[in-house]
């Protein structure tokens, strides 16, 4: 396949901790005390010949800035800017990611239903609520429409270069409580290596929903769901889960996530470097068929996974996402 020339980078997601009241309807499923803050949100767009791009399916252009981006998802830099992410997670009916059909700025399209976490302060139990799109995650839509000027070339590949990624700074943390997580015994005063990155999703919707996480060495396991058995998803063995619960003993969690396709994730955007890089397919693009074709992406921080603990500073909860598209003729 002939590689075009074609980049589209999103970057400079930054994100801080900030305290809340143990009461207030934040995300339980992370950590009560902690949201993350999202500012400095830069994003930049060079659709070389052969690409437009479009946050609205009408008005098309090579660059987006990040100013315009702002607007479209919040309506104004400001607003951007003041947006607060919450831990939330995907809703599921049977296993089945539910899809409500809502609108974003009057931009007609399918967002998906997220819910977090608030804990009812008389009975001391958790219950889920709705998350607010652009609020306590990220939704956009971009419109991709491909204008071959060189072949005869109809048919494409858009699919993720090689950097892409998502990054924080790690940090160690010091545990307040003992607490065991499997085989290991935790004590107050130990400390853990967190990398909050780990614990971040990327969505990207088409007719339905591919869901990233890619992780480091660092990674201490993935969602907590009921019933697993497994390393990575045993609410057992899910530090953020018993850490959690030696924390809040007054109103602890009593079950972990319903399994399903909320939890179907991608461990890697590509495969392979340089050369030998392959990219994971976002769309196909047949102009005979399409004048365009429209993605939603979604960046949100998943509230049942292991990497994001109480005690997590600001400075580790600054996240990077470099999205880096790549137009392929086919």
């Amino acid at each position: 396949m002939k590689r075009k020339g074609l980049k589209l980078i999103l970057s400079g997601l930054a994100a801080s901790a900030t305290a809340v009241s143990l009461t207030a309807t934040t995300f339980a499923f992370v950590v009560i005390g902690n949201n993350v803050v999202v500012s400095d949100f830069n994003f930049n767009v060079s659709g070389y010949e052969g690409l437009n791009i479009s946050l609205d399916g009408v008005n098309f252009a090579q660059d987006i800035t990040s100013d315009q981006l702002k607007e479209d998802v919040a309506g104004s830099v400001t607003e951007f800017d003041a947006i607060r992410l919450q831990g939330v997670t995907l809703k599921q009916d049977a296993g089945s990611i539910v899809y409500p059909n809502t609108s974003l700025n009057g931009n007609a399209g399918t967002y998906a239903g997220f819910e977090y976490d608030s804990v009812d302060v008389d009975t001391r139990t958790h219950s889920p609520a709705d998350a607010r799109v652009n609020k306590d995650y990220l939704a956009f839509d971009l419109w991709f429409k491909a204008i071959n000027t060189e072949t005869n070339h109809t048919s494409y590949d858009l699919v993720f270069g090689e950097g892409t990624n998502i990054t924080t700074e790690k940090e160690d943390i010091t545990l307040q409580n003992k607490f065991t997580v499997g085989a290991t015994t935790y004590k107050s005063g130990d400390t853990v290596t967190q990398n909050v990155s780990n614990a971040m999703r990327l969505g990207v919707y088409t007719d339905s929903m591919t869901i990233y996480e890619v992780t480091d060495e660092y990674d201490m396991g993935s969602a907590a769901i009921e019933g697993s058995t497994d390393e990575k998803h045993d609410p057992s063995k899910n530090i953020m889960y018993q850490y959690y619960n030696v924390l809040f003993p007054l109103y602890p969690f009593t079950s972990a996530a319903e399994d399903g396709d909320a939890f179907d994730t991608k461990s890697s955007f590509g495969t392979g470097t340089g050369d030998n890089y392959t990219g994971e397919k976002v769309v196909h693009i047949d102009t005979t068929t399409s004048a365009t074709e429209k993605v939603t992406i979604y960046i949100w921080l998943e509230g049942w996974d292991a990497d994001y603990l109480p005690g997590t500073t600001a400075k580790a909860s600054e996240i990077n996402v470099n999205l880096d598209f790549v137009l392929l003729a086919v």
